[in-house]
């Protein structure tokens, strides 16, 4: 018979043992936050860069678009991340980054919004349309995101404001 066989049991994922020769699953140690493991490990790798994990992780989970990772042993992303501030933009997990002219955007998101035709960057690193953007005068208009109000050309016209 099958008497005496037997095979090595791994390690589970988010824990690790550096024991060679180990005869019982106390020598498997959780990875402590801010580090992962698969199972068989024999160390804990650290979460790449934008990224966290509590204790005894299996992965590493990546900061939400808007926001940026301010600590990485949480296990939760409200405690590990933090919102990008209005007028910024993050979909790295790792930076935030301003809106260009004639964008917007409100706190903690991961992209920038246009100003709409008709309207133009009034202030840059504001989180609403109407704030960041003026409407045009009549005689006037503009492409989404534009920075510049241009007059009308002969032979059109423009009768609202914006």
């Amino acid at each position: 018979g099958s008497e005496g066989s037997s095979s090595c049991t791994p390690c589970a994922a988010g824990k690790y043992s550096a024991d060679e020769g180990a005869i019982s699953e106390d020598t498997c140690k959780s990875c402590i936050a801010g580090k992962y493991s698969s199972d068989s490990s024999s160390q804990c790798n650290n979460c790449t860069s934008g990224s966290f994990s509590g204790s005894g992780a299996a992965s590493c989970e990546d900061c939400p678009g808007g926001k940026i990772l301010e600590d990485p042993t949480q296990s939760l992303v409200e405690n590990a991340c933090r919102n990008c501030d209005a007028g910024k933009f993050s979909s790295s997990g790792t930076e935030c980054s301003d809106c260009s002219r004639g964008k917007y955007s409100g706190v903690g998101k991961g992209i920038c919004s246009e100003c709409r035709a008709g309207k133009v960057e009034r202030e840059q690193a504001t989180e609403s349309e109407s704030e960041a953007c003026s409407n045009c005068a009549k005689g006037t208009s503009s492409d989404a995101s534009s920075i510049d109000c241009f007059t009308c050309p002969k032979g059109t016209y423009n009768d609202i404001e914006g």
